[in-house]
């Protein structure tokens, strides 16, 4: 029996009964016409398919009739059509198929099948809106691309995905793009860019983004906004700007030069060669008696391992003539220590001595009268350990006193 060229229809034969060939005829323009596939991916042959369901045969497909009929078309009406030589029917060159389980369009290039791309250069010049399913263009060939003209719109309800198909392509926006939303909620009318686009202009726009949580208008950002956001800062407080800074208690590490010409408040103990004062003494200190006392206020402080050269002034008198006044120093401990003291063996005249050790002195036995002289107290020490260092005063057995008067003074020059 003859069929036609392309969808090998029968054609009925002069003389030919025409009832069973027009039957297949038209069980065949049935199936082709407006092509509805079932599925292209279901391998085992359907067990009670209906009459009208159509499949495109997958490789390796399994079942009676099915096996070996890989690519082929199998159409349904009360069996399985075949063609002439009992094969399922082969695709035709352009044909146009929707595929059920998809819900896609492929076609058919008289080798292979695919899925219905947009034309080359395709031009949308009208508006599209995407319901609520979303809308999936997808690029499979690197010369279909979708553009959008001047003045047409692309909406969407919700989501509108644009994809390549290829990592090594982009979706590119040129010109003045303007992507806009206004946030009234969690993810409402939000834009999100990824990557790092070079500039990201905001107009008057409060910015609440996840990455940088911002509480206010870029207009009135603070340094305080700023702050809560990095986290690889050193202190606390507001930002520091070149000119005139308050810095509160830096740590400035080891600066390579530093200008202190118009310093205040200088901790002088942390200069290289420091001079170390205490006092001078703001009140009387009275009635020392016997035992060697520290002369409050002229306490130094010194450090394990520094070596100083150190003078004490002390103002003192006593309450009876026949007082002898004794000092000396006492501290923490030291690798060597030489002072002296000079002092007033009587009313008129000063004598000195010398020590090496803490709380040692000559007593002194004269009158040292009654009006205020002052005592001094030098040397040089190196500390093993840290503490303060200070002068010590005490009278002898005799008469009262002594007393230490205010404006007595010491200092300490650190030398190593």
């Amino acid at each position: 029996m003859s069929v036609t060229a392309r969808h090998e229809l029968p054609i009925i034969a002069e003389g030919q009964s025409g009832r069973i060939p027009y039957n297949n005829g038209a069980n065949l323009v049935d199936a082709k016409l407006q092509g509805n596939l079932k599925s292209r991916t279901t391998s085992a042959q359907p067990g009670s398919p209906a009459d009208g369901d159509c499949y495109l045969v997958p490789v390796a497909a399994s079942g009676a009739r099915w096996t070996g009929e890989d690519g082929k078309l199998a159409f349904y009406y009360n069996g399985w059509l075949e063609d002439e030589a009992g094969d399922f029917y082969a695709p035709v060159t352009g044909m146009l198929w929707y595929v059920e389980d998809e819900d896609t369009f492929i076609y058919y290039d008289g080798a292979s099948w695919f899925e219905l791309p947009l034309p080359a250069n395709a031009i949308i010049a009208s508006t599209i809106t995407i319901p609520n399913s979303g809308l999936h263009l997808l690029d499979t060939n690197a010369t279909h691309d979708l553009i959008i003209s001047p003045g047409s719109n692309l909406t969407a309800d919700r989501t509108l995905s644009i994809v390549t198909g290829d990592s090594n392509r982009t979706i590119t926006l040129s010109g003045d793009v303007t992507l806009s939303g206004t946030h009234s909620g969690t993810n409402t009318g939000d834009v999100t860019l990824s990557g790092t686009p070079n500039y990201i202009t905001l107009a008057a726009q409060v910015l609440t983004l996840t990455k940088l949580d911002l509480v206010d208008d870029l207009n009135t950002f603070s340094s305080a906004n700023l702050a809560t956001m990095v986290t690889d800062e050193t202190g606390t407080g507001a930002l520091v700007f070149a000119d005139s800074p308050t810095l509160v208690t830096p740590s400035l590490g080891t600066p390579s030069a530093v200008n202190l010409a118009n310093a205040t408040n200088l901790p002088i103990a942390a200069l290289s060669k420091p001079v170390i004062v205490a006092g001078p003494t703001t009140s009387d200190q009275t009635a020392i008696g016997t035992s060697f006392a520290d002369v409050t206020g002229l306490g130094i402080s010194v450090v394990n391992g520094g070596e100083y050269l150190f003078e004490f002034y002390v103002i003192a008198d006593a309450d009876a003539a026949t007082t002898g006044i004794d000092l000396s120093i006492n501290g923490p401990t030291t690798s060597y220590l030489q002072y002296t003291v000079s002092f007033w063996s009587n009313a008129t005249t000063m004598a000195n001595r010398m020590f090496n050790s803490y709380d040692a002195a000559i007593p002194v036995t004269g009158s040292n009268g009654t009006d205020r002289a002052i005592f001094k107290i030098y040397g040089v020490a190196k500390f093993t350990a840290s503490g303060t260092l200070i002068p010590r005063i005490k009278r002898e057995a005799v008469g009262s006193g002594p007393n230490v008067r205010t404006g007595s003074v010491g200092y300490a020059v650190r030398t190593a």
